[in-house]
């Protein structure tokens, strides 16, 4: 499966459908253990294809340095808030995570707390 991946990566000329082929190689890299080389397919298809990075794909990585950044730049609301908030649970920034989640969590709708629960119990 990843070898047909691949080789339709590399043969694919336009970014229709690239977002799917790219989601998909990062799954298989991922689950093969073998992140490098997941990181190594984001960057070439931000490269090859201006592909915006979904924060999702960084977060499966394992690259919460990368993904807490991009969420401190954007508004603290709904999913960048509950991603900061996984972000810093993850890298055991407790005291920011404490106060973070105290900044955003009466904002929260009640499905959202309940998505913010388990990391900022933690």
């Amino acid at each position: 499966a990843l070898l047909f991946r691949e080789a339709e990566f590399h043969s694919c000329r336009a970014p229709l459908g690239s977002a799917r082929l790219v989601e998909a190689l990062v799954y298989l890299h991922n689950n093969l253990k073998q992140p490098e080389a997941a990181l190594g397919v984001l960057q070439a298809a931000q490269e090859h294809y201006a592909l915006q990075v979904k924060l999702s794909w960084l977060e499966k990585l394992g690259r919460w340095h990368d993904a807490l950044q991009v969420y401190e730049r954007s508004p603290p609301r709904g999913e960048f808030a509950l991603g900061r908030l996984r972000c810093l649970s993850a890298l055991s920034e407790w005291s920011q995570l404490a106060r973070a989640s105290e900044a955003v969590w009466y904002h929260m709708s009640h499905p959202q707390q309940l998505e913010a629960a388990p990391p900022v119990a933690a």
